[in-house]
């Protein structure tokens, strides 16, 4: 009997074991918290397949620095720079715009051009995090890096939360949970236990998944998703002045969101940081969409609640409004970036998340209200510049130095291959897409432009051969069988030309007006075999 127990308590320990060092090697459930401790990934470049937002790029390149933030690394004379920190949550992250895009990037870049280029500026959004992760955010980690400046975007995250326990969020950024010493030891241990084991802080962490998709259901529910505000429902009348169906806008909440803000001013404080407030905008609200006609006020934001756009804004609206009360009471910089941010469905991808143009028109506005903020030593080395929004060229340069971290990314090589060829340097452009070729994803597309290069640089057997191995791997694109007959005919080749003719046809190309005009046919066209090409197509054109 006693050894069937040891037998099982040994299997149990190496099974710990296992998971514990498996778990340290990959770890699936990806999250900033290990018990109540800050962990940050660091010197990462994540390569994201984006399916679900069009605005971006279809694959999108995501760094995060030495320091585990988004944004340069810290310089080797730190202490002689301006040092600013934006913290927030997903509408600061800002995860699915592309380094060089988000707010924080554009901002930094102007205050560069037109003040001082000795400013250094990271982004420490997290996805999910609150004023509770803000705080010891702060606490734990910003304040070893001594910066002179913390912008705060915040209140989206803090709708609805009375305690750490409601402060759960999403993939990414998952708020702590601070437990009460006294009532709950065994929490505690499980915390301080995941700082060290890497099993306990992916269980613990499991679990508060699970308490999160309890907490939201049917309520706030921050995410990201693509929303076309057309398509979206709509009520018939919205009373300005109910406020019956409106949650978590009681004193208790409100209360404890403002003892929150005043708690982050005062640590700020403690660390010789100035702190600048700025306010959460949203799409809805009491507006007309200029780029849809959609009235702002009547939509439902159903992801959200299933309220109207003018009730919902009321909600976050009430929040913000804590945020200029206790920023004027505590005498600190506030930016009233919700009402001063047009609601445009051009500058937002959602509800709350920022399209580039969105993250630049948040970084001119914040510049703006930013300037009365600044050294006066700053402001004496001012040159001001106008229009220095569109000098903006943040993201080739960030595309360029991950690059040059990682030279053999093909998703990298893809993007540089890109770079070059806009520049005009077809020789790197080319060497870029070859090495691309490596990609099951950028395959074809590598193919294509270099296809394209050889084509116009007079190559034309290169061009041939590169469309034909696009037609071995995808034999249904139609356009490549017409591109190769435009350069067997550019090349004299006249029966390969109108066989790669019929061929294209035969797939389903149907651009007469271009088979019929393009130069690249000329060498053809006049021949039997064309026109009997053309007479036996199912839908002939006017004979010529």
């Amino acid at each position: 009997m006693m050894r069937s127990i040891a037998s099982i308590l040994i299997s149990m320990i190496l099974t710990v074991l296992l998971l514990e060092a498996g778990l340290r090697v990959y770890n699936p459930v990806r999250s900033t918290v290990s018990g109540n401790k800050i962990k940050l990934e660091k010197n990462i470049i994540r390569t994201i397949r984006n399916t679900i937002l069009p605005c971006f790029e279809k694959v999108i390149f995501h760094r995060v620095n030495s320091i585990g933030f988004r944004g340069e690394d810290p310089p080797e004379d730190f202490n002689s720079y301006f040092r600013i920190i934006s913290v927030g949550g997903s509408t600061t992250h800002s995860f699915y715009n592309e380094e060089g895009t988000t707010w924080t990037d554009f901002l930094g870049e102007a205050l560069k051009n037109n003040y001082n280029s000795k400013i250094w500026i990271n982004n420490a959004g997290l996805d999910g995090h609150s004023t509770f992760g803000h705080i010891m955010l702060i606490d734990d980690y910003i304040s070893r890096l001594k910066p002179d400046m913390v912008i705060f975007l915040i209140g989206v995250n803090d709708i609805g939360r009375l305690r750490m326990e409601d402060g759960v969020g999403e993939q990414s950024g998952i708020s702590k949970i601070k437990l009460s010493e006294r009532k709950m030891p065994v929490r505690d241990l499980l915390n301080n236990a995941a700082i060290y084991s890497d099993l306990v802080s992916t269980l613990l962490n499991l679990y508060r998944l699970q308490k999160a998709a309890e907490i939201s259901e049917g309520q706030w529910n921050v995410g990201h998703r693509m929303i076309d505000v057309t398509k979206i429902k709509t009520i018939k009348d919205v009373d300005p002045n109910d406020r019956s169906m409106l949650p978590y806008l009681g004193d208790n909440y409100l209360h404890a969101y403002a003892q929150r803000l005043k708690k982050l001013i005062s640590i700020s404080r403690k660390y010789n940081i100035t702190p600048v407030f700025l306010s959460s905008p949203a799409l809805f609200g009491d507006a007309i969409d200029p780029t849809t006609g959609v009235d702002l006020g009547r939509i439902i934001t159903e992801d959200l609640f299933e309220l109207s756009g003018s009730d919902t804004w009321k909600l976050l609206d009430g929040y913000n409004r804590i945020v200029e009360k206790v920023c004027h009471e505590e005498n600190v910089a506030f930016i009233d970036l919700a009402h001063k941010m047009p609601k445009d469905s051009k500058y937002f991808y959602d509800w709350l998340h920022f399209t580039t143009d969105g993250s630049k028109k948040v970084a001119e506005i914040v510049y703006h209200g930013l300037v009365s903020q600044l050294p006066d030593d700053m402001k004496i080395r001012a040159t001001k510049k106008e229009n220095f929004f569109t000098t903006v060229t943040t993201e080739n340069d960030a595309i360029r130095k991950m690059w040059e971290m990682t030279p053999d990314n093909p998703d990298l090589c893809f993007k540089m291959g890109i770079i070059h060829e806009k520049e005009g340097n077809f020789e790197q452009a080319v060497a870029m897409f070859q090495k691309a070729l490596s990609s099951k994803y950028l395959y074809i597309q590598s193919l294509t432009r270099l296809a394209q290069i050889f084509n116009r640089q007079g190559e034309y057997d290169k061009s041939i051969a590169a469309y034909m191995k696009i037609v071995e791997k995808k034999p249904e694109i139609a356009s490549v069988y017409y591109n190769i007959s435009c350069l067997y005919s550019k090349t004299n080749q006249t029966m390969q030309s109108l066989q790669w003719l019929k061929m294209s046809i035969d797939k389903g190309y149907d651009k007469w007006d271009l088979i019929m005009n393009d130069k690249d046919l000329e060498n053809i066209r006049q021949t039997k075999e064309f026109q009997d090409i053309i007479r036996m197509n199912k839908n002939p054109l006017p004979s010529f």
